[in-house]
């Protein structure tokens, strides 16, 4: 399924991350211009690096699981 808002952002303070192969994870909240909230840019760049997370943070671009596990 899809992986959003809050449900996204509760992923990243997660130690094991599972996701199916049709998932679609990320931030689309700021497709809408909503901030990311709940320290999801601070964890995010922590998790996959700084460039990485700006260009999902400002974009709101969704991931599939591959992708998601190749970034981190």
């Amino acid at each position: 399924g899809v992986v959003v808002g809050a449900g996204f952002e509760l992923t990243l303070v997660c130690d094991f991350r599972i996701a199916a192969k049709p998932a679609r994870i990320g931030s689309a909240e700021v497709r809408i211009n909503q901030p990311m909230t709940n320290g999801s840019t601070y964890l995010l760049s922590r998790l996959i690096g700084e460039s990485k997370a700006k260009e999902l943070g400002m974009t709101g671009d969704l991931l599939d699981a591959e992708e998601a596990e190749r970034i981190g």
